[in-house]
């Protein structure tokens, strides 16, 4: 089984059926795939048999990149759930220069009334963008940013912004900071913090671009040779499961 954040730690909001349903499928399951340590200890509580395998980094296409206008340009990625503090990065805008201008990604039509009525000048609501679009801006970012507030969970945006070589600006979390562990400053999920992030992430641009480029290429390697392991894992159970069945059809054929 592929089990991700929420498949093993429902949110509080989830029915409370669905965490013991879930605890009985990882418990019968012969193996369940999560992507980091703290998952990996939640399954293995329940009596499942966990493996630790991060997402891969995605490959995108050359589609070359936006034309931006700050001097500095953050994306922030967002989906506008629960669990992103969108609305500490808006008030973190009006806390730095103008010119620093923050892209915030995804539909925030259904969070519309948890908006405020009015914006700091530097923030740019993109709406959800095609692929092509999205990419393009991503490239043309100077800084990704993405943030959550559970713990556990490893943002998508943080893996594509390794992915096209930008620097980080993530949740401090023990889960993010073991994965993404260069080329990111770390920060409270808080105005004044995300604002603090945001001018450190700049001063120290060149410095943190070196080490993403690092970063990508050690995560891409271990991608690989984790997987290798998975695949012998499975061949192993695999094999187990065949002597099993011919064990039971000789034994029934006696």
């Amino acid at each position: 089984m592929d089990s991700h954040n929420a498949g093993v730690n429902p949110p509080s909001y989830a029915p409370r059926i669905l965490r013991f349903v879930y605890r009985l499928i990882q418990r019968a399951a012969h193996l369940t795939i999560v992507t980091n340590k703290g998952l990996a200890e939640l399954v293995a509580c329940t009596g499942g048999n966990p493996f630790v395998l991060e997402d891969t980094l995605p490959s995108f296409p050359d589609v070359g990149s936006s034309r931006l206008d700050g001097q500095y340009n953050l994306v922030c990625i967002s989906t506008f759930a629960s669990d992103e503090p969108f609305l500490e990065v808006i008030k973190a805008a009006g806390l730095i220069p103008s010119t620093i201008h923050i892209y915030i990604t995804g539909n925030w039509e259904h969070a519309k009334r948890r908006l405020p009525p009015s914006f700091p000048t530097n923030i740019i609501l993109t709406g959800y963008l095609p692929d092509r679009d999205y990419i393009r801006l991503l490239n043309a970012a100077d800084i990704i940013l993405d943030l959550t507030q559970r713990e556990n969970c490893l943002v998508c945006g943080a893996y594509e912004g390794v992915a096209v070589g930008k620097p980080l600006i993530l949740s401090d979390t023990l889960a993010i900071r073991s994965l993404f562990n260069r080329g990111a400053v770390y920060t409270r999920n808080k105005a004044n913090d995300i604002g603090k992030a945001i001018t450190t992430a700049i001063s120290n641009i060149d410095k943190l671009s070196r080490e993403v480029m690092e970063l990508k290429a050690y995560m891409a390697f271990e991608w690989s040779r984790k997987r290798d392991k998975l695949i012998g894992t499975i061949d192993g159970l695999l094999t187990t499961f065949f002597l099993a069945y011919v064990f039971y059809q000789f034994v029934r054929d006696i």
